[in-house]
């Protein structure tokens, strides 16, 4: 078990960080499920149903209809809680910020 988790932690520190960007880091948790997913989803949908034409509705019918095929087996198959190894809960200095110069050496960890 120590190799996979030694995978997943060094693919968690090379996104974590190098793949910065300080737009997502500001917008990505909005698109996570926040406060503001919902009516900027349906204010999406809203806009696509009024304005996308033809295409917009389906756009909209078949993301529907995809969430529909999706979710519902996912939550019966997946609703017993499960503990899974979380690498940003346990890697240490895993949500600092590191000096640019720094990322990626030894001496910041």
């Amino acid at each position: 078990m120590a190799a996979p988790q030694a995978i997943d932690t060094a693919l968690f520190r090379f996104i974590n960080e190098t793949l910065r960007n300080p737009i997502f880091d500001w917008i990505m948790p909005v698109f996570a499920g926040g406060v503001w997913f919902l009516p900027l989803l349906f204010i999406g949908g809203a806009a696509l149903i009024w304005k996308g034409g033809t295409r917009g509705r389906l756009c909209v019918f078949f993301l529907a209809l995809a969430l529909v095929i999706g979710d519902f087996p996912r939550r019966r198959c997946h609703s017993r809680p499960q503990t899974c190894y979380r690498p940003f809960a346990s890697v240490c200095h895993a949500g600092e910020r590191q000096p640019a110069d720094a990322v990626g050496t030894s001496a910041a960890r």
